[in-house]
Order: C-alpha cells, then structure tokens, then sequence
C-alpha cells in the first residue's frame, strides 16, 4: 500500500499544528508501513504568502512521485486542485480540519480595528476553492465536535471525530506559593487574549501574575500594554512545559473561536484547573470538576471564574489537580495515532466492500 502525508505546516516544529502534523504522518506510517508513506510538507515545498501556490506545487511533486497512492490524508492548507487530482487517480483522501468559526474570526479581527489577512477566508469565490478540497474528500477528521459541526454547514457531510492528543505526564506538580494564571498560544485575535487582559485589569490583584507564553506571544505586546493593567509577565516561548505550568495555579483558554485548544489537555494533565470560553472546541473536556467554561467574549465570566478558583484553599486545589490530571491524561497521542489506525482502517473496508457491490450489480 503506498500512502501520502500533505501538510503545510512543519512537521513537529514549534506549534500545535506541528505537534498535530508530527503525530498523524507517524499514524499513516504505522497503517501503511514507513518505506510506504510518502510525505510532502512546508519543508518540501516551501512558503509562500498565497495559500494556493502550495497547491500547484504538490500537483507537481505527486507527477514526479510516480504511481497513484491508495490512501492520502492532508493537514490544514488549501489543496483543492491537488486532492480532486488525487481523486481522479483512484485515491481515498481524508483531511484533517480543526475549523475554526470563520464569521466569528473575521469579526473579530473588524472589532479589533486588525486587517484580516487570511484571502482564502475573505474572499467569497476563494473560500468556495479553499472549501472544494474539503467537500471532495472521502473523510474529514476534525478534532472535536464543534469543529464538526461547522464542517457540516460548511458541506462536508462524511465527519469523524478524533480529538488531538498530549504527551503522557507522569503525575501533576505542585502548585506555586503565589497563585498566578497562566496563557500559552498565540496572539491572534480570534484567540481571545484580549478579553482575558480586561479581566485581569478589572481584578486588579497585587499577590498574583499573569503569565502569558508561547511562541506567538511575543507579538502580543502592543495589546497587553493598550488592554492589560496589573501584574503581567510575557516570557515567551519555554523549552519544557513543566516550567510554564508550575509557576501557574489556574491556566485560561480565552479563545472567540478554536478548532480545539491542546493547552487545555495540557494543562489538566499537569494537574491545574483551566478556565476555557466555550469558543475553544476542547471546551467540552473541561467539566465541572476540573474547570468552568464561560462564554466567549465575556471578561466578566473570566473574572468571576479566576477569582473562584483564587479563593479556594490548598485541600480544595490539591483535589482538582488529582481530577484534572487523570482526565488530561485521558487524551494521549499515542491511543490517537490508534484511533486514526481503526479509522483508515474500517474505511478503507468500507469503501472496497462498496465497490466489489457496485461492480456485481
């Protein structure tokens, strides 16, 4: 069985979308066998600011590969051309999308007063293209049922749902004596970074900071001088999650909207209560037990939720922490590398038993 991996992102590079890319190819490669997976990605085709020129490239590499592939599957960007190619060549192509809510994004890019930069979101007949490589798939994987629903309206009706995963972590670590609130991601306003700094202005604690981090934070500075006020500390990116997490009593995922959110299961996993907006789609992991989720855009419900937990003595933490690691813990990448196994599996089945019928009748 020959496979093919397309991505544009970086295979396991320094964000959640290369995190994702790095576990899916190693999937395809358990399902296929590793000579037999051929993998094209940002590093073979390079960059570029027209999402589409991606494309045209993959179309040229796939001729210089050789013989069709029996399965594809593709991560993020906008293959359209390529994967109705594919599909004529006889290829099952399924393509991961952790959709995010394009009217709410590109909202909040307006209220914000930011250009939004993404054409292939903007433009009606270009987000018709972008769409068409979705809409031509046999599968569309997305990473958690909000994410699934929003592929569905957008007319990609076959959906599975696979919720991205984490790496094990072994027991949840001890909090902080200051009770600080952490932030890690990227400034994007779709992220909801913005709603968070009011909330922690409006707090105005003395005793407590709020720790913002991650590679795209850095980019964030301008907004936090403009919205935040209190004690806040950009540090960027961090070369081990446990240095980020044990300096953080309460971690917030403030997203408008988010595919899902991996920091929400990371940060469970490292035993903190999280305070997720319900824009962020691994939202729906966040029960009662380890977390509150709020709505999106409401600065207020993220101040009433941080000053809860503020409160709470060292017993009452202690037992949050023991819930939230065991259900962070519940997402590991390697059961979702299984869980796409059983899914190209039982697919690929599928689609056979439905062609040995069509070609008896």
């Amino acid at each position: 069985m020959k496979c093919l991996y397309l991505t544009a992102d970086r295979i396991g590079q320094g964000s959640g979308g290369g995190s994702v890319t790095f576990h899916e190819r190693r999937a395809l490669e358990r399902f296929c066998g590793p000579t037999n997976v051929v993998t094209l990605s940002a590093e073979e085709l390079g960059q570029s600011d027209d999402p589409f020129s991606l494309d045209a490239r993959a179309l040229v590499r796939i001729r210089d590969v050789g013989p069709a592939f029996d399965l594809a599957h593709l991560y993020a960007g906008c293959f359209s051309k390529t994967v109705k190619a594919l599909k004529s060549l006889g290829t099952t192509v399924t393509y991961t999308a952790a959709a995010h809510d394009r009217e709410k994004s590109i909202a909040e890019f307006k209220a914000l007063g930011i250009e939004f930069p993404f054409r292939h979101l903007l433009e009606p007949e270009v987000w018709l293209e972008y769409l068409r490589g979705y809409t031509l798939a046999d599968r569309v994987i997305c990473p958690s049922a909000m994410s699934a629903d929003l592929m569905r309206s957008y007319g990609c009706p076959q959906i599975e749902v696979i919720p991205h995963g984490i790496d094990r972590v072994k027991r949840p670590i001890p909090f902080p004596a200051r009770f600080n609130v952490g932030y890690m991601g990227q400034a994007g306003p779709d992220k909801g970074l913005v709603y968070l700094l009011r909330a922690w202005k409006q707090l105005r604690y003395q005793d407590s900071t709020l720790i913002l981090a991650g590679h795209g934070i850095l980019t964030a500075v301008e907004t936090v001088h403009k919205e935040g006020g209190g004690n806040i500390s950009i540090i960027g990116p961090v070369r081990k999650l446990k240095d980020f997490y044990q300096d953080i009593s309460l971690y917030v995922q403030p997203s408008v909207t988010e595919g899902f959110g991996m920091e929400i299961l990371e940060a469970l996993a490292h035993g903190r209560p999280v305070v997720a907006s319900r824009g962020a789609g691994a939202s729906s992991h966040v029960g009662e037990d380890v977390g509150i989720v709020v709505p999106e855009r409401d600065s207020d419900a993220i101040g009433r939720a941080i000053a809860r937990f503020k409160s709470m003595d060292a017993g009452s933490l202690n037992t949050l922490a023991d819930r939230a690691h065991a259900q962070g813990n519940m997402f590991r990448w390697k059961g979702v590398e299984r869980a796409y196994v059983k899914f190209w599996t039982k697919l690929l089945g599928e689609l056979a038993s439905r062609d040995s019928v069509q070609g008896i009748s």
